[in-house]
């Protein structure tokens, strides 16, 4: 109430400050200012003594003590707050509320004041109010519309906008009211490192605030089991040294004058600038510009040479803690030519993965050109109508001769499963829906032109496995072609059932010795261990037009498989056997007899025979 100014009582500021003065406010009589003796020491905490202050009716105030806290805030630089915690896809919940948040983080010693700053995913701004984040604070910012369900939580900071966070991803930015970037975050799916959390319900919590800079790897799903940790330190928190140099994951070729390398982390920006960038044939750099956290763009003085293939060293840049780069700065790149069908196959695919993973598709340039991935669709069958073609990156990912390339939407999924996995050769893309039984598997070019088309079935898979869940089937010999059915096989076993990103565990190529009909091993044992798992049976002609009929039969002369019937034949192919019998048994350990049959229209008859032995571990 009013105060009484003639009878003001006494103040007090402890410790060691008093007060020189203590007047009554000239326009709100409910308001005393008071003059501390000494200046305030910012962050510091100090109480304020009041006693016998009078209102208008003579009444004096009891003695009374109240805590306060001195701040000046600093003018904040980048990482000084951070953004240490979003919910991007708050449903279905699992404790928190319905509702999208962000976390700010105070990791420093000094205090600074939100008022004015801005937080935005590119499309939305949202401006900040005023607000102090003291050293070691925490606060959530939220949408006015939600605020009222964050009423249980301390230290809210309520916006008039809040920017709507795509649940797959978004480029986050926090700004100062000076527009100086304070952080930035471009999150994604795979940064959850939980396939299950990712559906929904769980925050992005960041492990360590303190590094100077955070990509993917300083992030995961919250391990609260509220799912999240809002206005308090993450249930991921660890300070994590990085003592890792960085590394040189990839060239992308832009055009014939422009390439852009990637690192594998956050990069110093201002040393990639001056970074010493040497290429091999010999190419002069212009300007090296950087492009985001972890890539550099390389403006070339010369144009590159179609189909030449160079190497870039990299020397005198490090990553954002100060690792200078490391021994792997080396990588080839080279100005792709044009992809003409029969240059890239589909070598693996995983159609029925296990539980709720994802499926991949795997590619081999068997061809002797420099290819680059950008335009390039995958897609499946409908109706027997190509459908939903999807276009699997718009970057010039290349494809190098004899290289692998694995396409899944979930990479971290298919490392958990396959460990052995090479995940440098990975690239996340969206895929058209795969069926798990049987379906279709189309690779175009850009222009939608098929560059091969594999038809599989649970049928393609080695007959005595338990189950196909989780279980690849792998080309045998890049060389032969797509629709042999005889040329694909489940991954072995002792390979962990898929190769993804590297040579397949069946890999088996054709190499005939010249003769009309060749085995190669002379002895298989198809265990499915990846050793020697298939026969294959090459046969080559001086002419086109034969047709062919080949039979195994075991020594008592039966019937044990029927290989082809009456198959019109090329100059050279090959067909493989499994082991497995036309009744769908195993075949018994010992020898077989290969009888291989051709005729042409002029009535010609060749017959073939060759001796084979089936061999299983005792």
């Amino acid at each position: 109430e009013a105060l009484d100014g003639s009878a003001l009582g006494s103040f007090d500021i402890i410790p060691f400050i008093g007060v020189s003065a203590a007047v009554l406010d000239g326009t709100d009589p409910t308001l005393v200012h008071v003059t501390p003796s000494i200046a305030l020491t910012s962050g510091n905490t100090y109480s304020l003594l009041s006693s016998g202050a009078e209102d208008l009716a003579g009444n004096a105030a009891a003695a009374a003590s109240t805590d306060f806290t001195w701040v000046v805030p600093a003018v904040a630089g980048f990482r000084d707050v951070v953004i240490n915690e979003l919910m991007a896809d708050p449903s279905p919940t699992v404790g928190l509320p319905d509702a999208e948040f962000v976390e700010l983080y105070n990791p420093g010693t000094a205090a600074y004041d939100l008022a004015g700053w801005t937080f935005t995913d590119g499309s939305t701004t949202a401006t900040l109010p005023a607000f102090v984040l003291g050293p070691g604070a925490f606060c959530i910012v939220v949408d006015d519309a939600l605020a009222s369900l964050f009423s249980a939580f301390p230290n809210v900071v309520v916006v008039n906008t809040f920017p709507s966070m795509n649940n797959d991803g978004d480029p986050l930015e926090l700004r100062s009211a000076g527009n100086t970037l304070i952080d930035a975050v471009t999150y994604d799916l795979t940064w959850y490192q939980d396939a299950a959390k990712a559906l929904g319900g769980w925050t992005l919590e960041q492990v360590d605030p303190t590094t100077p800079c955070s990509s993917a790897s300083n992030w995961r799903a919250s391990n609260a089991a509220a799912g999240g940790t809002p206005s308090a330190p993450n249930s991921v928190f660890a300070i994590v040294p990085d003592n890792t140099a960085p590394a040189l994951l990839s060239v992308l070729v832009s055009n014939a004058t422009t390439i852009e390398l990637v690192f594998s982390e956050a990069m110093d920006m201002g040393g990639l600038g001056a970074g010493t960038y040497t290429i091999d044939p010999a190419i002069a750099v212009g300007s090296a510009v950087p492009n985001g956290a972890d890539r550099v763009v390389l403006t070339l003085a010369q144009p590159l040479v179609v189909g030449q293939l160079y190497t870039i060293t990299v020397t005198g840049v490090s990553d954002c803690p100060g690792n200078a780069i490391g021994t792997v700065n080396t990588a080839s790149f080279a100005l792709p030519e044009a992809v003409q069908p029969g240059d890239v196959v589909i070598n693996e695919v995983l159609y029925d993965p296990r539980g709720s993973g994802s499926d991949f598709v795997e590619l081999y340039n068997r061809s002797s050109r420099v290819l680059s991935l950008a335009g390039w669709k995958l897609a499946n069958m409908s109706d027997g109508v190509v459908g939903s073609p999807i276009t699997i990156t718009g970057a010039s990912v290349l494809l190098l001769p004899g290289q692998y390339i694995l396409l899944t939407e979930d990479p971290a999924n298919i490392v958990a499963e396959y460990p052995q996995s090479q995940v440098d050769r990975f690239l996340v893309a969206d895929l058209p829906s795969y069926n798990n039984g049987e379906g279709s598997v189309v690779l175009q070019d850009p222009g939608g032109v098929q560059l091969d088309r594999f038809d599989y079935t649970d049928d393609l898979h080695f007959t005595l496995l338990n189950t196909t869940e989780g279980v690849s089937l792998e080309r045998i010999d890049p060389d032969r072609p797509t629709s042999d059915e005889s040329n694909w096989h489940s991954a072995a076993a002792d390979a962990g059932y898929a190769t993804p990103g590297f040579q397949n565990s069946q890999y088996s190529p054709v190499t005939g010795d010249g003769g009309e009909l060749s085995a190669d091993p002379a002895i298989f044992s198809p265990d499915n261990d990846g050793y020697q798992d298939v026969l294959n049976l090459s046969y080559r002609f001086e002419e086109a037009g034969y047709v062919g009929t080949m039979i195994v039969f075991d020594l008592a002369g039966r019937e044990s498989r029927k290989l082809m019937d009456n198959v019109l034949l090329g100059t050279s192919g090959a067909v493989s056997w499994d082991g497995i019998l036309d009744t769908g048994d195993k075949a018994r350990i010992g020898p077989y007899v290969v009888y291989f049959e051709v005729y042409d229209l002029s009535g010609n008859v060749k017959k073939f025979r060759t001796t084979v032995t089936l061999a299983h571990r005792l």
